[in-house]
């Protein structure tokens, strides 16, 4: 009689080393487009600047450390810190912010305290041009189906 023992194993891996290879993976795309004539790094409003990428990757991270354990809160929360960065005040995207008086959203926290928000320019001075999110998000859909579920 052979003594079958299936064991699941699941990766776990330093949420420093995932967020700052999140910020590589930024600048490489930042510098592969440009050779083909996409910009998305630079100076101009909205682009990949190095302050930009790095926000973000903060914000992954705490995305990642806030929410262990459950996938689906911790993928919200990364999708959120998208939507808040390409929100403008003409199409505001803080619908899958955390609500609450001490969140991390101006505009929540504003409105949680009986507040008018300020505008977003003010408030996010590193935001992200939503066609950069859009392409994000191709790759994270991918990213998403492969494996997301067995790394985190």
């Amino acid at each position: 009689m052979f003594l079958v023992l299936i064991l699941k194993l699941k990766k776990e891996e330093c949420v420093n080393h995932v967020s700052k290879r999140l910020g590589t993976s930024l600048r490489k795309v930042v510098q592969e487009w440009r050779t083909i004539g996409v910009t998305f790094g630079g100076k101009s409003h909205g682009n990949l600047t190095e302050e930009t990428i790095k926000k973000l990757t903060r914000y992954y991270q705490n995305a990642i450390l806030s929410n262990k354990g459950n996938v689906n809160s911790m993928k919200t929360a990364i999708y959120a810190t998208l939507l808040h960065n390409i929100s403008t005040d003409q199409k505001p995207q803080y619908h899958k912010c955390p609500s609450g008086k001490y969140t991390w959203c101006f505009r929540q926290a504003a409105m949680a305290n009986g507040k008018t928000p300020g505008s977003h320019k003010m408030h996010v001075k590193t935001p992200v041009n939503e066609n950069f999110y859009h392409k994000l998000c191709q790759y994270t859909n991918d990213w998403d189906q492969m494996s997301f579920s067995n790394i985190v």
